[in-house]
């Protein structure tokens, strides 16, 4: 036994046992990320109005089949992360039993969080195969794509102004830098 102590490594499987047993307030918000508890700041009226306008353009784009999800769990190997927005293929009851286990896009909006997002997050979400990643930069008024994930991160990123289109991968159809930005 050492004599240094070791932080506590969480599974899903116990993270979702607490869940679902009520062991985090209502008022907590709280993802895993990499086997850690990470508490989610609150949100700024820039932040919540930027992962509405995200959440309106991918609707607006999103074929039959796709679902868009904000603030809901994704499922990996030991993260249930909660990014801003992400769209998954399958129907409104697909996920009654079961958190999606991927996502064909991934955006989360930062404000404050702009190095977590990429140091902390990227890694996770390229590690669990997400192509396509957006963080939405809402200090630069960019939006940073991340895709060609692979066991060290992404291998492409791309940044986008507000003059700029942007397509996300399951859909040919662009969407303006502008239409998300506040």
């Amino acid at each position: 036994m050492s004599a240094n102590p070791t932080p506590f490594r969480w599974s899903v499987e116990a993270y979702e046992r607490v869940v679902a047993l009520g062991g985090f307030a209502p008022e907590q918000r709280i993802e895993l990320i990499d086997g850690e508890l990470v508490e989610i700041m609150p949100q700024k009226p820039r932040h919540s109005s930027t992962i509405e306008l995200v959440e309106e353009a991918c609707r607006a784009i999103a074929p039959e089949g796709y679902r868009v999800r904000v603030q809901l769990p994704l499922k990996f190997t030991t993260s249930v992360p909660e990014p801003d927005v992400a769209v998954v293929q399958g129907q409104l009851r697909s996920f009654v039993n079961s958190h999606p286990a991927t996502a064909v896009l991934v955006v989360e909006v930062s404000d404050t969080t702009l190095e977590y997002d990429q140091v902390v997050k990227a890694p996770i979400y390229a590690a669990a195969g997400i192509e396509d990643y957006w963080i939405i930069n809402i200090n630069e008024r960019t939006v940073e794509v991340r895709r060609q994930p692979g066991p060290s991160g992404y291998r492409s990123l791309q940044t986008y102004t507000e003059t700029d289109t942007v397509a996300p991968l399951f859909t040919t159809v662009p969407i303006s830098v502008a239409e998300l930005l506040p």
